[in-house]
Formats: C-alpha cells, sequence, structure tokens
C-alpha cells in the first residue's frame, strides 16, 4: 500500500517526484515510438486514459500489475523501462542512500 504523504519526509517526497517524472518521460517515449495515443495504450493496457494522463503527467504512482500492462501494449520489455528511467541522472540520485 501506499505511504500516505503526510508520514514522508519532505526529501522523500522530492526523490519520489524525481522518480515519477523520469518513468513519466521513459513511459512517453515508449508510447510514441510504439505509435500509439494516450487512448490506444489506455485500451491496450486496460487502463482509463485519464490514468495514462495521470502518469504520463508525473502526477501519481503506478502498480507493478498497471506497469506490466504497459510494457507489454507499447512491446517493451518492463526491465528496458526501468534501466531507462534509472539511466537519467536526477532519477538514480534519488536512489542513492541518504549519508
Amino acid at each position: 500500500m501506499p505511504v500516505s504523504d503526510s508520514r514522508l519526509t519532505p526529501q522523500q517526497l522530492r526523490g519520489r517526484d524525481v522518480r515519477r517524472k523520469a518513468l513519466a518521460a521513459v513511459l512517453i517515449d515508449s508510447r510514441k515510438a510504439a505509435g500509439l495515443t494516450q487512448a490506444q495504450l489506455a485500451e491496450r493496457a486496460g487502463l482509463a486514459r485519464s490514468t495514462i494522463i495521470t502518469i504520463e503527467q508525473g502526477k501519481a504512482g503506478i502498480s507493478s500489475d498497471a506497469l506490466w500492462e504497459i510494457a507489454k501494449a507499447v512491446e517493451r520489455p518492463l526491465s528496458e523501462i526501468i534501466a531507462a528511467v534509472e539511466a537519467d541522472d536526477a532519477a538514480a540520485a534519488s536512489l542513492q542512500p541518504d549519508n
């Protein structure tokens, strides 16, 4: 279950936002590379178009199940999507342990 925003530190909130934006960018690129509109992706992934929009805006997290369905819909391995997110410098920095 997701943790309430009120239980996260400001640093945790910033890190989450950075990672969401990095994932959003990768998902947008993947969708466009597959030649899909948001509506087509939503239909193929079994999600609402509004969900795709919110994810692509980096405003919401995504369940692992939904992420698998999106990866399948854009015909890209999930591991490749995650690797592309981790290649984002800001996202990678947000994954480093706090010192």
